[in-house]
This record gives C-alpha cells, sequence and structure tokens, in this order.
C-alpha cells in the first residue's frame, strides 16, 4: 500500500501536478509553497483507500475464480498479440504503425474471441468446434496470427522506412541499439561456432 501511495504522490502529483491545485486549497497555501509534510497529509487517507479499494476488490476477485487462472487467462489473452507487435518492430522493416495497430485489434479480438469462448458458457455458442483447448492456445495463436497479419498489411499500408531510419531499431541494420554507424550487424549464427 506505500509503494502505490508513495508511486501515485511522486510520479502524478508531484511530477504531473495532479492534485497540487486541490492540496494547496486545503492546505490554504499557494501551489509553490508545498513542502512533503503537506504531501505526507495527502498520503495517509490515501493509503487507506487504496487499503479498502484493495480489499472490496480481493473479495469481488474471491467470489468469482481463483486469482492466478484469471492473471494467466488476461496475459495469455493480452499478452500473445503484444509481444507480436514488438517482434515486428524488432525483426521486420514493413511493419508500419498501421500495420502493426490493426494488427494488434484483430490479434486482440481474436484472442478475446478464443479465451471468451472456451472459458465462460455463455459464450460457448460462439466457438464452433466440439473439443475445448487448454488456455495456453491464446497466447500461441494470438502470436502467429499477429505477426502475419501486421507483416501483410505491411505491403499494404504504406511504404516501410529507409535503412537509415531504421538504424539500431530493426535486426540486422547496424548495432542494435546504436543509430550513428551503417554498419550492418551479422545475424548470429549458433551452429558454426567452432570453425
Amino acid at each position: 500500500l506505500n509503494s502505490i501511495c508513495t508511486l501515485l504522490i511522486m510520479d502524478f502529483h508531484r511530477r504531473l501536478g495532479w492534485g497540487r491545485a486541490w492540496l494547496a486549497t486545503r492546505r490554504q497555501k499557494p501551489i509553490d509553497q508545498l513542502t512533503e509534510e503537506d504531501e505526507l497529509r495527502l498520503g495517509r487517507p490515501l493509503v487507506l483507500f487504496i487499503g479498502v479499494a484493495a480489499t472490496l476488490f480481493s473479495l469481488l476477485v474471491s467470489q468469482v475464480d481463483d486469482i492466478f487462472s484469471i492473471m494467466i487467462a488476461i496475459v495469455n489473452t493480452f499478452g500473445g498479440p503484444l509481444m507480436a507487435v514488438f517482434l515486428l518492430g524488432i525483426f521486420t522493416r514493413r511493419a508500419t504503425a498501421a500495420s502493426a495497430m490493426t494488427a494488434l485489434v484483430l490479434g486482440t479480438a481474436f484472442t478475446i474471441w478464443m479465451q471468451g469462448s472456451n472459458s465462460y458458457s455463455w459464450m460457448a455458442w460462439m466457438w464452433p468446434f466440439e473439443q475445448k483447448f487448454n488456455g495456453i492456445w491464446p497466447l500461441t495463436f494470438g502470436v502467429v496470427l499477429t505477426l502475419v497479419i501486421g507483416y501483410l498489411l505491411g505491403f499494404v499500408c504504406g511504404r516501410g522506412k529507409s535503412r537509415e531510419q531504421l538504424r539500431g531499431l530493426v535486426w540486422g541494420i547496424g548495432e542494435p541499439g546504436r543509430r550513428e554507424a551503417d554498419v550492418v550487424a551479422p545475424l548470429p549464427s549458433f551452429g558454426d561456432e567452432g570453425k
């Protein structure tokens, strides 16, 4: 609870200014004269609020199912398409923003359909097969489908970037992470290290 409260105060309140005007009005000070003591007075009720919210959420989750299976379902549903977009950006030169976003939306819709129609009885009518599958398959099919859609849409949705623009960002064009040199990094070979 303290970590969440510290994150909210440091990142949102102090850096982004969320709630600073409210706190200044409440403390009857100008915004630029707020101190850490004032932020501490904001943090104490925030910890109480977060604690109550976390307790209510845990009571709600305990009525639904165990949290581990819920988290696995969420990660398998959304993680596959998201990982595929990262792989498109790292390994392909044809991926564009439009193709990646379209592939992400379509891949996520597909994995939601797979996960939902296999996990929830009220959505079972959408699954065309008799046999249900293991929960890892939405992740696998989500990665593959999103990669294929993103790569193919890269040919349709605009032109790819030039080598100069992709240097250091895409595997095989310059040293990964370095953008200044025009050196093509060789792909790693795993079979002939001793030759």
